[in-house]
């Protein structure tokens, strides 16, 4: 080191290198993914993916168009769908299928990113998700049971 010049090595580089370039401190953009349901349900659109590609499949970034605000927090399980109802002819209430699952890894008030965790088929923008909310909901065992008020009492047979 000598006053105003730094002279180091560089071992490894994510983009070109020019003379004149900052340098800063290494930022640790690691987020640590633990996908878990969500206990709100959110429903919403992929508005792009966070690179060139039009179809998005596993391993890639996708941004939506809904946020912290919304209900979708960090973790977060998506799942995109799809549901057989623009064909003629198709039965409107057919369920609707997950076609591949994502997680949350960052979000603002308005916005979120979610990561593509895997999935049947490739999905685009204006696909469709869902926040992964279980559709069976059990009864809490710890909860006094309550007593059925339309009769007065035990009935005898």
């Amino acid at each position: 080191m000598k006053p105003g010049i730094i002279v180091a090595k560089i071992y490894g580089a994510k983009e070109d290198i020019d003379r004149g370039n900052w340098i800063a401190p290494l930022i640790d953009r690691r987020v640590k993914v633990d996908p878990h349901n969500c206990k709100k349900d959110v429903r919403g659109i992929i508005l792009s993916a966070a690179g060139p590609n039009n179809l998005i499949g596993s391993y890639q970034f996708t941004f939506l168009n809904k946020g912290s605000a919304d209900g979708l927090n960090v973790n977060d399980k998506l799942y995109i769908y799809r549901k057989g109802t623009s064909a003629p002819g198709v039965d409107a209430d057919l369920p609707e299928v997950n076609v591949a699952e994502l997680v949350v890894v960052a979000t603002t008030d308005k916005y979120a990113t979610a990561y593509t965790l895997g999935g049947m088929e490739h999905f685009e923008a204006g696909a469709h998700f869902k926040t992964a909310v279980p559709e069976t909901h059990y009864l809490d065992t710890s909860a006094p049971a309550v007593e059925d008020s339309s009769t007065d009492g035990p009935q005898n047979q």
